[in-house]
């Protein structure tokens, strides 16, 4: 499994080959890339603003009862 987390890392493999390399589900190897303190989140700043703005605004319509 180390040698798929390591793959993984170098950006050799997506965590689907990974995860298949190792013979192991691929929820179990994100939660080994974290413990091997590899991030598996890749989204830029700009991308994550919009999508909590998104979010926000979508919860503010539902909280009010607006219909769209």
């Amino acid at each position: 499994m180390l040698a798929a987390v390591e793959r993984y890392r170098k950006g050799d493999v997506s965590t689907g080959a990974a995860a298949e390399w190792a013979g192991i589900p691929k929820t179990l190897l994100l939660m080994k890339l974290g413990d091997h303190g590899i991030d598996t989140f890749d989204m830029a700043a700009e991308e994550l603003q919009r999508d909590l703005d998104d979010a926000r605004r979508f919860l503010q319509h539902r909280c009010r009862g607006d219909a769209e």
